[in-house]
């Protein structure tokens, strides 16, 4: 009986290493049309006993690929809006962005953890500005330079000014 492929065993010329296939020709690695090949098939999906549990190293490694990168400087363009934004949030022109300084800029009343009553307002804010410091100590007090580390390593990854402002002016409404 002749297939869609042509070939006379019933199998197509295509090939497939699906177990069913394989025993249907004999265990062979060559199914019918197929190349024979001299090295055996390798695998590189992990088996599930080599995988790994949530939330383990793999985040860890993504993180730390990322903190070593090289950081490019900002061009004239993203860095002016990015200081824009800083002293939108910089309310008394101290030169650092507080707990303070937010309250009046964002809006953490409908955040749901402090709409159920887990989280004051001061502790959503405390977090948020967490996010911008690179000191390894979280002192709840963003510099300049903190917050413009931040968003050097968020430049990195958007190829294109427009979109970079776009997101800024969005973000904090400037």
């Amino acid at each position: 009986m002749a297939s869609k492929g042509g070939s006379q065993s019933g199998f197509s010329n295509t090939s497939s290493f699906h177990p069913s296939h394989m025993m249907m020709t004999g265990g062979s690695m060559g199914p019918p049309g197929g190349a024979v090949h001299k090295v055996p098939f390798k695998s590189y999906v992990q088996p599930e006993s080599q995988k790994f549990a949530e939330g383990s190293s793999t985040k860890g490694w993504v993180q730390s690929r990322i903190r070593n990168r090289a950081i490019a400087e900002l061009n004239e363009v993203r860095e002016t809006i990015v200081r824009m934004a800083f002293q939108k949030l910089d309310k008394n022109g101290s030169g650092e962005i507080t707990i303070d300084d937010l309250k009046g800029v964002y809006d953490c009343s409908k955040h749901p953890a402090v709409k159920n009553g887990s989280k004051t307002e001061d502790d959503v804010l405390g977090e948020f500005l967490a996010k911008f410091e690179v000191k390894p100590i979280k002192d709840g007090i963003v510099s300049w330079d903190e917050f413009l580390t931040y968003y050097k390593n968020m430049s990195a990854d958007i190829p294109h000014d427009d979109y970079f402002v776009l997101l800024l002016r969005r973000a904090w409404q400037i």
